[in-house]
Protein backbone atom coordinates (compact mmCIF):
# COMPACT_ATOMS: atom_id res chain seq x y z
CA UNK A 1 0.00 0.00 0.00
CA UNK A 2 3.07 2.47 1.00
CA UNK A 3 4.52 1.81 -2.37
CA UNK A 4 1.20 2.70 -4.64
CA UNK A 5 1.26 6.16 -2.92
CA UNK A 6 2.35 8.53 -5.17
CA UNK A 7 5.25 10.45 -3.27
CA UNK A 8 7.73 10.37 -0.20
CA UNK A 9 6.10 13.19 1.37
CA UNK A 10 2.79 12.65 0.36
CA UNK A 11 3.54 9.29 2.12
CA UNK A 12 5.44 10.91 5.45
CA UNK A 13 2.03 12.59 6.12
CA UNK A 14 -0.39 10.04 5.47
CA UNK A 15 1.59 7.56 7.68
CA UNK A 16 2.19 9.80 10.67
CA UNK A 17 -1.16 11.78 11.09
CA UNK A 18 -2.88 10.71 14.35
CA UNK A 19 -5.39 8.45 13.32
CA UNK A 20 -6.25 8.10 17.08
CA UNK A 21 -5.28 11.56 19.04
CA UNK A 22 -3.09 11.19 21.96
CA UNK A 23 -4.19 14.25 23.41
CA UNK A 24 -7.80 13.87 24.35
CA UNK A 25 -7.30 15.70 28.04
CA UNK A 26 -4.34 17.91 27.09
CA UNK A 27 -6.35 21.36 27.72
CA UNK A 28 -6.57 20.41 31.73
CA UNK A 29 -4.94 21.83 34.24
CA UNK A 30 -2.57 19.50 36.15
CA UNK A 31 -4.72 16.62 34.63
CA UNK A 32 -2.84 15.80 31.30
CA UNK A 33 -0.95 12.80 30.37
CA UNK A 34 2.40 14.31 29.31
CA UNK A 35 3.87 12.05 26.55
CA UNK A 36 1.95 13.68 23.31
CA UNK A 37 2.55 16.87 24.24
CA UNK A 38 5.28 17.75 21.80
CA UNK A 39 3.03 20.17 19.94
CA UNK A 40 1.58 21.78 22.84
CA UNK A 41 4.40 23.07 24.79
CA UNK A 42 2.07 26.10 26.05
CA UNK A 43 0.36 23.31 28.40
CA UNK A 44 3.11 21.77 29.80
CA UNK A 45 3.14 25.35 32.36
CA UNK A 46 -0.04 24.13 34.16
CA UNK A 47 1.82 20.70 34.43
CA UNK A 48 3.24 19.82 38.38
CA UNK A 49 4.46 16.73 38.24
CA UNK A 50 6.69 13.77 37.10
CA UNK A 51 5.56 11.20 34.70
CA UNK A 52 6.69 8.77 32.28
CA UNK A 53 4.21 7.07 29.85
CA UNK A 54 4.57 4.70 26.60
CA UNK A 55 1.77 4.36 23.63
CA UNK A 56 1.41 2.08 21.18
CA UNK A 57 -0.46 2.81 17.87
CA UNK A 58 -1.24 0.14 14.97
CA UNK A 59 -3.09 2.09 12.01
CA UNK A 60 -5.03 0.51 9.56
CA UNK A 61 -3.98 -2.70 10.79
CA UNK A 62 -0.62 -2.45 8.99
CA UNK A 63 2.36 -3.89 10.64
CA UNK A 64 4.59 -1.37 8.50
CA UNK A 65 2.70 1.87 10.73
CA UNK A 66 2.87 0.51 13.87
CA UNK A 67 4.44 3.28 16.04
CA UNK A 68 5.40 3.54 19.52
CA UNK A 69 6.19 6.87 21.58
CA UNK A 70 7.58 7.23 24.36
CA UNK A 71 7.56 10.54 26.95
CA UNK A 72 8.87 11.66 30.42
CA UNK A 73 8.24 15.19 31.93
CA UNK A 74 9.02 16.32 35.25
CA UNK A 75 8.99 20.05 36.91
CA UNK A 76 11.68 22.64 36.31
CA UNK A 77 11.57 25.93 37.92
CA UNK A 78 7.92 27.28 38.08
CA UNK A 79 6.78 25.03 34.47
CA UNK A 80 7.65 21.82 33.19
CA UNK A 81 10.29 19.86 30.96
CA UNK A 82 9.12 17.17 28.80
CA UNK A 83 10.98 14.25 25.77
CA UNK A 84 8.88 12.44 23.77
CA UNK A 85 10.12 10.21 21.22
CA UNK A 86 8.31 7.82 18.52
CA UNK A 87 9.50 5.35 16.63
CA UNK A 88 7.45 3.68 13.38
CA UNK A 89 7.94 1.70 10.62
CA UNK A 90 9.63 -1.46 9.36
CA UNK A 91 12.44 -2.33 6.05
CA UNK A 92 9.96 -0.52 3.63
CA UNK A 93 8.55 2.55 5.70
CA UNK A 94 10.61 4.05 8.86
CA UNK A 95 10.25 7.29 10.98
CA UNK A 96 11.67 8.97 14.08
CA UNK A 97 11.20 11.75 16.20
CA UNK A 98 12.98 13.27 19.32
CA UNK A 99 11.24 16.15 20.89
CA UNK A 100 12.35 18.55 24.09
CA UNK A 101 9.49 21.33 24.89
CA UNK A 102 9.51 23.84 27.79
CA UNK A 103 6.62 25.43 29.43
CA UNK A 104 6.47 28.00 32.18
CA UNK A 105 3.89 29.47 33.93
CA UNK A 106 4.56 33.41 34.03
CA UNK A 107 1.58 34.39 36.49
CA UNK A 108 -1.18 32.19 38.14
CA UNK A 109 -2.84 32.57 34.96
CA UNK A 110 -0.86 32.23 31.88
CA UNK A 111 1.97 30.32 30.28
CA UNK A 112 4.20 30.13 27.58
CA UNK A 113 6.01 27.36 25.84
CA UNK A 114 8.78 26.07 23.55
CA UNK A 115 9.83 23.04 21.40
CA UNK A 116 12.27 21.93 19.13
CA UNK A 117 12.53 18.19 17.37
CA UNK A 118 13.93 16.21 14.91
CA UNK A 119 11.78 14.45 12.05
CA UNK A 120 13.32 11.26 10.48
CA UNK A 121 11.78 9.67 7.60
CA UNK A 122 12.37 7.06 5.44
CA UNK A 123 10.71 5.05 2.27
CA UNK A 124 12.70 2.17 1.12
CA UNK A 125 14.36 3.22 -2.59
CA UNK A 126 14.38 6.50 -1.88
CA UNK A 127 16.30 9.45 -0.15
CA UNK A 128 15.64 10.09 3.96
CA UNK A 129 14.06 13.16 4.49
CA UNK A 130 15.04 15.42 7.85
CA UNK A 131 12.99 17.89 9.34
CA UNK A 132 13.62 20.17 11.90
CA UNK A 133 10.47 21.30 14.34
CA UNK A 134 9.73 24.85 15.96
CA UNK A 135 6.48 24.77 17.99
CA UNK A 136 6.23 27.82 20.35
CA UNK A 137 2.83 28.67 22.34
CA UNK A 138 0.51 30.58 24.79
CA UNK A 139 -2.11 29.17 27.23
CA UNK A 140 -4.85 31.18 29.51
CA UNK A 141 -6.98 30.04 32.10
CA UNK A 142 -9.49 31.65 31.54
CA UNK A 143 -11.39 30.24 34.84
CA UNK A 144 -10.87 27.13 36.89
CA UNK A 145 -12.74 25.05 34.68
CA UNK A 146 -11.58 26.35 30.88
CA UNK A 147 -8.15 26.75 29.29
CA UNK A 148 -7.20 28.33 25.53
CA UNK A 149 -4.83 27.87 23.86
CA UNK A 150 -2.75 28.71 20.24
CA UNK A 151 0.33 26.95 19.10
CA UNK A 152 2.41 27.51 15.97
CA UNK A 153 4.69 24.89 14.34
CA UNK A 154 7.14 25.27 11.87
CA UNK A 155 9.01 22.22 9.31
CA UNK A 156 11.68 22.41 7.48
CA UNK A 157 14.28 20.43 5.63
CA UNK A 158 17.18 19.83 6.92
CA UNK A 159 19.68 20.23 4.12
CA UNK A 160 17.47 18.51 1.37
CA UNK A 161 19.00 16.74 -1.61
CA UNK A 162 18.05 16.66 -5.21
CA UNK A 163 16.04 13.73 -4.65
CA UNK A 164 13.83 14.94 -2.02
CA UNK A 165 11.36 17.23 -1.60
CA UNK A 166 11.80 20.86 0.01
CA UNK A 167 9.56 20.78 2.89
CA UNK A 168 9.11 24.25 4.30
CA UNK A 169 5.27 23.80 6.40
CA UNK A 170 3.55 26.09 8.93
CA UNK A 171 0.04 25.95 11.05
CA UNK A 172 -1.55 27.26 13.82
CA UNK A 173 -3.47 25.13 16.52
CA UNK A 174 -6.34 26.90 18.37
CA UNK A 175 -7.58 24.91 21.04
CA UNK A 176 -10.23 25.24 24.26
CA UNK A 177 -10.80 22.85 26.86
CA UNK A 178 -13.87 23.08 29.25
CA UNK A 179 -15.08 20.68 32.33
CA UNK A 180 -18.44 20.47 32.02
CA UNK A 181 -19.06 19.08 35.36
CA UNK A 182 -16.78 17.09 37.63
CA UNK A 183 -17.26 14.05 35.23
CA UNK A 184 -17.49 15.35 32.13
CA UNK A 185 -14.30 17.31 30.30
CA UNK A 186 -14.65 18.47 26.37
CA UNK A 187 -12.33 20.28 23.70
CA UNK A 188 -12.11 20.83 20.59
CA UNK A 189 -8.83 22.18 18.55
CA UNK A 190 -8.75 23.46 15.18
CA UNK A 191 -5.92 22.88 13.45
CA UNK A 192 -4.91 25.09 10.50
CA UNK A 193 -2.19 24.15 7.94
CA UNK A 194 -1.58 24.71 3.99
CA UNK A 195 -4.84 26.58 3.76
CA UNK A 196 -6.72 23.55 5.48
CA UNK A 197 -8.52 23.85 8.64
CA UNK A 198 -9.35 20.53 10.56
CA UNK A 199 -11.62 20.30 13.65
CA UNK A 200 -10.72 17.74 16.18
CA UNK A 201 -13.46 17.58 19.14
CA UNK A 202 -13.31 15.33 21.96
CA UNK A 203 -15.56 14.73 25.15
CA UNK A 204 -14.38 12.33 28.36
CA UNK A 205 -17.06 11.05 30.56
CA UNK A 206 -16.29 9.80 34.02
CA UNK A 207 -19.66 7.91 34.90
CA UNK A 208 -17.69 6.20 38.14
CA UNK A 209 -14.96 6.45 39.70
CA UNK A 210 -12.07 5.40 38.25
CA UNK A 211 -13.17 4.73 35.04
CA UNK A 212 -13.47 6.94 31.67
CA UNK A 213 -15.22 6.51 28.06
CA UNK A 214 -13.78 9.02 25.87
CA UNK A 215 -14.70 9.67 22.18
CA UNK A 216 -13.97 12.22 19.29
CA UNK A 217 -13.22 12.58 15.55
CA UNK A 218 -9.72 12.97 13.83
CA UNK A 219 -7.83 14.89 11.35
CA UNK A 220 -10.13 12.36 8.37
CA UNK A 221 -13.59 12.78 9.98
CA UNK A 222 -13.43 9.33 11.43
CA UNK A 223 -14.75 8.76 15.01
CA UNK A 224 -12.48 7.12 17.82
CA UNK A 225 -13.47 5.89 20.83
CA UNK A 226 -11.94 4.50 23.70
CA UNK A 227 -12.49 3.61 27.61
CA UNK A 228 -9.61 4.68 30.51
CA UNK A 229 -8.92 2.94 33.79
CA UNK A 230 -7.27 4.67 36.74
CA UNK A 231 -5.33 3.16 39.45
CA UNK A 232 -3.29 4.88 42.35
CA UNK A 233 -0.71 7.01 40.62
CA UNK A 234 -1.33 5.31 36.86
CA UNK A 235 -3.50 5.36 33.51
CA UNK A 236 -4.93 2.57 31.25
CA UNK A 237 -6.09 3.83 27.97
CA UNK A 238 -8.08 1.33 25.35
CA UNK A 239 -8.83 3.57 22.15
CA UNK A 240 -9.71 2.24 18.85
CA UNK A 241 -11.17 4.10 15.17
CA UNK A 242 -12.34 2.57 11.68
CA UNK A 243 -12.11 3.78 8.10
CA UNK A 244 -14.06 2.60 5.63
CA UNK A 245 -11.69 1.92 3.27
CA UNK A 246 -8.44 1.09 5.54
CA UNK A 247 -9.85 -1.07 8.24
CA UNK A 248 -8.68 -0.52 12.33
CA UNK A 249 -6.76 1.32 14.07
CA UNK A 250 -5.66 0.36 17.81
CA UNK A 251 -3.85 2.68 20.53
CA UNK A 252 -2.90 1.16 23.98
CA UNK A 253 -1.79 4.03 26.57
CA UNK A 254 -0.22 3.93 29.67
CA UNK A 255 0.84 6.41 31.97
CA UNK A 256 2.64 6.84 35.14
CA UNK A 257 2.77 9.54 37.84
CA UNK A 258 5.71 9.65 40.13
CA UNK A 259 4.90 12.42 41.85
CA UNK A 260 2.25 15.39 42.24
CA UNK A 261 3.80 19.03 43.01
CA UNK A 262 -0.16 21.06 43.01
Amino acid sequence: MLIALPSFTFCQIWANQDVIPINITSYQKNNSPLVGLRELPALLGFQRKTEWGVAIENKYSLTELTQLRLGFGLPVLNGNLSINTSLQGSALYSSYSGTLCYGIQINKQTTIGLGLGILHFRLKEHDSENLMQTTAGIAHLINEKTILAIHYLHNQNIRPTSNTNKIKAEGLTFGIGYNLSKSVFMQVEAKQSQQKIRILPSINWIPIEKIGFWFGTNGSGQLHLGISSQFKKSTALLGMSNHPHLGYSLLLQFNHRLDDKN
